[in-house]
């Protein structure tokens, strides 16, 4: 699958299609690391129901500003 078949899937997929995770203090297990070597989490995760090879990841903070 290619990007632009991936984006249009998300796109057009519905809220019931993703089983969404919250993990507001508990780890995401998808640590991101900036150039500064400090550890950041995503806050929330989903699954695409259909295809769980599929997933969404949002909520980390790349800078304060």
């Amino acid at each position: 699958m290619g990007l632009d078949q991936l984006l249009r899937l998300i796109v057009e997929s519905d809220r019931g299609d993703w089983n969404v995770i919250s993990c507001f203090g508990l780890p995401s297990y998808l640590p991101w690391s900036p150039e500064d070597g400090e550890f950041n989490e995503h806050i929330a995760r989903a699954a695409y129901r259909p295809d769980v090879a599929i997933g969404l990841a949002w909520g980390i903070e790349a800078q304060e500003d």
